[in-house]
């Protein structure tokens, strides 16, 4: 028996005790015995670089004593450090969207897979990856590269720095609430977590910087997602911004004179729009700048887009739930006044004259 595959009397191996400590619940496909000594090779290696353990001698100790013991002093680290990690500086899914119209069939079915489950690749060979996805060992090493990385190993650092962070989030311990809890109500708050997650401050920085500078704001959506695109319409519009609520029987009129200088914001999800498809390429091929909100790095809209905002979209009954988009639409426009400072403050304060002069209020 390899070393890498020793365990202890009890039979738990040590990559069944380094995944207890985490709540880790890839399914037991995702694990091979074969690789447990790869496995267990990045668990030290993990020990010695993130949380300054010391090197052990697998030779002279149970190696599942050395993995607790690994695992516990992780789990602190964590737990004690989380907000300190160094993250890189994108994410998977930004990159994946950075090339995402210029994936091939199967590179599509591998991206889908690694961000459903990121721990595919970060604990996970080569071979391991090629074998659940059902491509050659090749195709996931072009894979990698054509996400910028050198190789596989250079996707899996990426992969296992990111995991690091996002191990103890909320959005992961809410899958395991109490079942009184309704499935809705956990969908729902699981969405809200994610979006907050992902719309850091540089993020949303990144969104809101072309909104403040365009001459016309075009503001696009699909029908199931017009509730976003109405909430970030009328903010703006308060804020004095001049803007364009594109409607598909007059989008020809609308569109008629965009050129450079103005931004385009769409709102659309899986199920896409065609006609709000086309015509977000076409203000694209006017030198529009475009910020989607859209459902990931895979959309269609992710590829084109200056920025994009990723929203997880959960259903509610037979319809998919307007939540989450239009939380996203206050968070910018929030960014966007505070980024005009007092150009928002007139702009709002004028409005409020006209309504006390109207009487628009019955209070």
């Amino acid at each position: 028996m390899s070393v890498g595959a020793r365990s202890s009397k009890n039979g738990s191996s040590p990559l069944m005790i380094w995944r207890s400590y985490f709540g880790l619940t890839t399914p037991s496909r995702y694990a091979c015995s074969r690789s447990e000594g790869w496995y267990f090779s990045r668990l030290l290696r993990m020990s010695v670089v993130i949380a300054g353990s010391p090197c052990f001698d697998p030779n002279s100790v149970d190696l599942c004593v050395v993995a607790k013991v690994v695992a516990k002093r992780i789990s602190e680290w964590i737990q004690c450090n989380t907000m300190n990690i160094v993250l890189p500086p994108e994410s998977l899914a930004d990159l994946v969207a950075a090339v995402n119209d210029q994936l091939t069939p199967s590179e599509h079915r591998l991206a889908r897979a690694v961000l459903e489950d990121p721990t595919i690749v970060a604990f996970g060979t080569v071979a391991d990856f090629a074998r659940l996805v059902g491509v050659s060992r090749p195709t996931v090493v072009r894979f990698a590269r054509t996400l910028g990385f050198e190789g596989y190993s250079e996707l899996q650092a990426h992969t296992q720095a990111r995991l690091a962070h996002t191990i103890t989030r909320p959005s992961e311990r809410i899958r395991t609430r109490s079942p009184a809890a309704s499935k809705v109500r956990i969908e729902l708050l699981a969405a809200l977590e994610q979006l907050f997650q992902h719309l850091t401050d540089e993020r949303t920085e990144l969104l809101v910087a072309p909104i403040v500078s365009a001459r016309t704001v075009f503001v696009c959506s699909g029908e199931t997602s017009k509730a976003g695109a109405h909430v970030l319409s009328s903010g703006l519009k308060m804020l004095g911004k001049d803007v364009v609520s594109v409607e598909d029987h007059w989008a020809g009129g609308q569109l008629a004179h965009a050129a450079p200088g103005d931004t385009a914001v769409v709102f659309d999800f899986h199920r896409y729009r065609r006609r709000t498809f086309d015509a977000m390429t076409y203000l694209k091929s006017q030198g529009v700048a475009v910020v989607a909100i859209t459902d990931g790095a895979l959309s269609p809209y992710a590829a084109m887009a200056d920025g994009w905002c990723d929203v997880t979209v959960p259903a509610m009954g037979p319809f998919d739930s307007s939540v989450p988009a239009v939380a996203a639409a206050e968070i910018l426009v929030a960014g966007v006044s505070s980024a005009m400072g007092s150009e928002a403050v007139f702009s709002i304060d004028r409005t409020e004259a006209v309504w006390d002069a109207t009487s628009t209020f019955l209070d």
